[in-house]
């Protein structure tokens, strides 16, 4: 009978993994997946609304605000598309990755990809075939957690039995993969972490504009407009000090750095204090023409005043950071290196 056949199966895979299992053909464990999948699923979306129709009249005999109509559709939703569409998605990235590192990388597989596929997709079957359970309260997710012990056992044994290897070189090629998996993601997370720091993700900086900040400061979102001529970047410091007073300034490459350490260029007077860990956007005349397409560079100063002296950052000058402060001697560093291309 259709779907029971299949439920039948999958509770023989999980009693007998190890003669249960066989080779299927892509397309022929993805309709099997489908079939299994259709009770679980049904059951699943009645008690769900069963229970969120009962929780909402016990909030609302509570005087609690009842769940929402659309927040119960919502969860409802949410089902579907684990198992219609994102657990199959899982079944042929997982297939592929452990494919790929057991077959071409450690070459020790020796079936093919719908093999690998089979024998994930039975391990797979096992959680959704009792997904319903977790509509029970703290013994459903027990239960799950269990499941899914027992299911990641049956991986290893249909990899083993599919791919012709032992069950300790399937056991170690799927946490190798899971390791492999987990440093590349870390690697492509950081980095999407640092191009979003430089500003890189920004609606109005392009993707050539980077502003890399110093140690103890902050800059990102860096845009240079032809039309103006000025340059506008967020700026931030975490130094420990507040700055009681602040001038900051843009030194194009190639400018003359004085005596003193700071470059001969002017700095602009910001209004009210920069407390350690605050940023604020600031637009500066860049002292230059640039075309659009273009890109200008040089380097971010701040010229700064405090009162108590502790943590301070950078080199003694003279420039004025203005503010109605009238410090001939303040503080001065270089913030941060900046590169923007012209719009």
């Amino acid at each position: 009978m259709i779907f029971i056949d299949e439920i039948k199966e999958q509770l023989n895979v999980m009693l007998h993994p190890g003669s249960a299992i066989k080779s299927r053909s892509v397309g022929d464990s993805l309709k099997y997946y489908y079939k299994l999948a259709f009770i679980p699923m049904v059951l699943s979306l009645i008690l769900v609304y069963i229970a969120g129709a009962a929780l909402g009249s016990v909030m609302s005999f509570l005087g609690m605000s009842a769940l929402s109509s659309s927040s119960i559709m919502l969860i409802l939703g949410l089902i579907l598309l684990l198992i219609l569409v994102l657990e199959p998605i899982g079944l042929f990235i997982n297939a592929a990755i452990l494919q790929a590192i057991g077959g071409n990388l450690f070459k020790a597989f020796k079936g093919r990809y719908n093999d690998t596929f089979s024998a994930i997709t039975y391990a797979s079957c096992t959680g959704i075939l009792f997904i319903w359970v977790l509509v029970v309260p703290f013994i459903g997710f027990l239960i799950f957690a269990i499941l899914g012990v027992w299911s990641f056992i049956i991986e290893i044994i249909g990899i083993a039995k599919m791919q012709k290897v032992s069950r300790l070189a399937a056991f170690a090629i799927i946490i190798g993969a899971g390791i492999i998996v987990g440093i590349v993601a870390d690697f492509f997370v950081f980095g999407l972490g640092a191009l979003f720091s430089l500003g890189a993700f920004s609606n109005h900086v392009l993707v050539g504009s980077t502003c890399v900040p110093s140690q103890g400061f902050y800059c990102s979102y860096p845009a240079y407009s032809h039309t103006t001529g000025q340059l506008t970047v967020t700026v931030g410091q975490s130094t420990g000090t507040n700055w009681e007073a602040w001038g900051i300034a843009f030194a194009p490459a190639g400018s003359n750095i004085a005596t003193s350490g700071s470059p001969d260029v002017q700095y602009y007077a910001m209004n009210g204090s920069l407390a350690s860990g605050a940023r604020e956007t600031v637009a500066l005349p860049a002292g230059a023409n640039v075309q659009v397409g273009s890109s200008i560079s040089g380097t971010i100063w701040t010229c700064y005043y405090t009162t108590t002296g502790a943590g301070v950052v950078g080199g003694m000058g003279s420039c004025t950071p203005a503010n109605g402060s009238g410090q001939s001697s303040a503080y001065y560093v270089q913030i941060a290196t900046v590169n923007a291309e012209a719009v």
